[in-house]
């Protein structure tokens, strides 16, 4: 269910997703045209890494010292959670604060249908004599081969969902360390988890005021007393899920401030949500999805702003129905790689 709230939150706000920054893996315009199966690019800087994600990030307990600890310690740590926590959005985080720390990191989405190809795709760009094999098979294999002979490298396989992975996929890490993000206790051998917690009081208080605000830089001691109210209070009906912070925090900064007239923006929102959870309450169903109530509420509120027409006219009736199409085919992609003229020509 997170996965596909974190697909259409993307769109959601959409324009909080800053150009990807760093080092870029490509190759050059020659290489394109010569076409050499023997080509290969040099592994360096971040690679994989779609987007840097959100820049109103407050880290959630000291995690990233945490995770520092273990990869000292042992070269393997597991960041696990319930889904909404963000470990995603740490683990991204993490790569770009230790960057320079490592002579090169990869990202692979590691949810089970989609490792052994990410894999592929890895192996093609970096290893000598695979690119054009049409066997998809051995390339897994060939990558960890490729990562045996290098030094001072950072994996972080996101989202595995699968135990016997583990053996399958993962590389030796004698020279370097890995990094991976599961909901489920996926160990093989020692216990190498590093638990990641929902946001304390003061951290969602922070991340509410910086993400309302626009200010990735406020601190605590920036929130106004009477402001700082009024995010308690909703802090007190939403909970400390960071991804239903986030969905709240983007409707409220992008629909609501400034727009209320009299009434405070936060309040306008808490009225919103206190119908969207009746709602909810009222469907649950046979699933126990009621830690995941108050998300569904706040998620429902953005659904409905995205897919309700602005005002009587065809051209928005015909916009909201392509809002709800695009929404119903995300529902069946993963959260990236996905190709702008699939959309485009899917809805058009």
């Amino acid at each position: 269910f997170s996965g596909f709230v974190f697909n259409v939150f993307q769109i959601i706000d959409f324009r909080e997703i800053p150009a990807k920054k760093g080092k870029f893996n490509s190759l050059n315009n020659w290489d394109l045209f010569n076409n050499s199966k023997t080509q290969v690019e040099t592994a360096e800087g971040l690679i994989n890494f779609q987007k840097e994600g959100t820049p109103y990030f407050v880290e959630q307990g000291g995690i990233f010292g945490k995770i520092d600890e273990q990869l000292k310690d042992k070269s393997i740590a597991c960041l696990r959670g319930i889904h909404g926590l963000g470990k995603t959005t740490t683990a991204i985080k993490y790569a770009h604060r230790v960057e320079e720390d490592y002579d090169f990191i990869i990202y692979i989405s590691s949810a089970k249908d989609l490792i052994e190809q990410e894999l592929a795709k890895l192996t093609d760009r970096f290893v000598e004599g695979q690119k054009g094999i049409a066997d998809q098979t051995g390339k897994p294999e060939e990558f960890k081969r490729f990562l045996k002979g290098k030094q001072n490298w950072l994996v972080i396989f996101d989202n595995l969902e699968v135990q016997e992975h583990i053996a399958k996929y993962f590389p030796k890490y004698e020279h370097g360390k890995i990094l991976y993000t599961c909901n489920e206790p996926l160990f093989i051998g020692e216990d190498c988890e590093v638990k990641l917690d929902k946001f304390s009081q003061e951290e969602a208080e922070l991340f509410i005021f910086q993400k309302v605000n626009k200010n990735k830089d406020a601190k605590n001691e920036d929130i106004p007393a009477e402001e700082l109210e009024k995010i308690k209070a909703l802090i007190n009906e939403l909970g400390f899920l960071p991804l239903a912070l986030n969905i709240a925090g983007a409707y409220i900064k992008e629909n609501l401030v400034g727009k209320c007239g009299n009434e405070n923006h936060y309040d306008v929102y808490l009225d919103y949500f206190e119908q969207a959870l009746a709602e909810v309450l009222e469907i649950q169903d046979e699933h126990d999805l009621y830690q995941y109530k108050t998300l569904i509420a706040a998620f429902n509120i953005s659904l409905a702003k995205i897919t309700t027409p602005k005002d009587d006219s065809e051209k928005a009736q015909v916009i909201a129905q392509l809002a709800e199409a695009f929404l119903n085919l995300v529902t069946f992609c993963a959260s990236d790689d996905i190709p702008e003229d699939f959309i485009r020509q899917t809805l058009f």
